[in-house]
C-alpha cells in the first residue's frame, strides 16, 4: 500500500477532476449517467485498489473460482498497473474465439492468399477493443472487495490461530470440519456457498 499510495492518489484526483469538468461542461452535464458510468465509478475502483496495494495471480484465481465460476465473466490480472483486474465476457469470448477458428479453417481449406489470413483475427481484435472500453465496473469492484475480505479473514485467522487450535481440540465437530476443509482445499465461504446451492436445487 505504501509503495503505490502516491500512484493511486494521483489517479483518484484525476478521476475526480474529470467528473467536475463533466458536470461543468454544458455538452456533458446533460448526458445520461450510463454513458459515463465507468468514469463516475473510477474513483471508487482506485480507492479499492489503493487499499489492496497490489494483487497476485493466485488471488485472481480465487476470484475466478468463487465469483467467476457461476458468473458470466472471466477475470485476469492486468499488466502494467498495480492491483488491476481485467474482466472478459465468457460468451463473447467464446464467440470471438470460435469465429477465429472457423474462419482460419476456411482459409486453410480454400487456400486463400496471405491477405485473407488477417480476416480470422478481426472478430477477436474488435472484441478486445470493445471489452477494454466496456469493463463491468460493478463486477470488478466486487472482485476487489472479495480479495480484501479474504485478506482480512486470513489475517484474523493467523492472529487467532493459537486460540482456534485450542478450540478445535476441545470441540471434535469443529476439528472434523477443519480437517475436511483442509483436505478438500476449501474455505468456509466456499462451503457455505455450496450448501446454499444444494439447498436451492433440493440436493441438500
Amino acid at each position: 500500500m505504501r509503495k503505490f499510495f502516491k500512484y493511486f492518489e494521483i489517479h483518484k484526483r484525476a478521476a475526480h477532476e474529470w467528473i467536475q469538468r463533466a458536470r461543468a461542461n454544458p455538452f456533458t452535464k446533460t448526458q445520461e449517467f450510463l454513458r459515463f458510468r465507468s468514469r463516475f465509478e473510477a474513483p471508487d475502483l482506485y480507492e479499492l485498489r489503493q487499499q489492496l496495494g497490489d494483487i497476485t495471480k493466485a488471488e485472481v484465481s480465487s476470484v475466478n473460482h468463487t465469483i467467476g465460476k457461476e458468473g458470466s465473466y472471466y477475470f485476469r490480472k492486468a499488466r502494467g498497473e498495480p492491483a488491476k483486474i481485467v474482466a472478459y465476457r465468457k460468451n463473447i469470448l467464446w464467440v470471438a474465439g470460435g469465429g477465429v477458428l472457423g474462419t482460419a479453417y476456411t482459409m486453410i481449406y480454400h487456400q486463400k492468399g496471405f491477405v485473407w489470413w488477417i480476416a480470422p483475427f478481426l472478430p477477436l481484435v474488435f472484441y478486445v477493443l470493445y471489452n477494454r472500453i466496456r469493463q463491468p465496473t460493478e463486477n470488478l469492484a466486487n472482485s476487489y472487495r472479495f480479495i480484501l475480505a479474504k485478506r482480512v479473514a486470513t489475517a484474523q485467522m493467523a492472529e487467532h490461530e493459537k486460540e482456534f487450535n485450542l478450540l478445535k481440540r476441545n470441540n471434535p465437530k469443529l476439528h472434523e470440519l477443519s480437517e475436511y476443509l483442509k483436505n478438500e482445499k476449501k474455505t468456509v465461504y466456499e462451503l457455505e456457498q455450496k450448501m446454499i446451492e444444494d439447498i436451492t436445487h433440493d440436493k441438500f
